[in-house]
């Protein structure tokens, strides 16, 4: 379902966490936390979301004001 990746990529060598989920949209998505907490609440999040969608859930889309105009 989804995973936390923890990765020390930052130039002073402070770890940052990522959640890897695969969305119902076929694609690998990889969000971006500053601490395990805040991975930890996304992730359950996203398995909550997946298990309730039978795993065709996808993020909601960005829509512009014009567009929604």
């Amino acid at each position: 379902m989804a995973s936390i990746v923890k990765r020390t990529t930052r130039k002073d060598g402070t770890p940052s966490y990522h959640v890897k989920y695969g969305a119902g949209d076929g694609r690998v998505r990889w969000e971006r936390y500053g601490s395990a907490k805040e991975a930890k609440a996304r992730k359950a999040e996203v398995e909550l979301e997946l298990a309730r969608s039978n795993g065709r859930w996808t993020p909601p889309v960005k829509v512009t004001l014009r567009e929604y105009a």
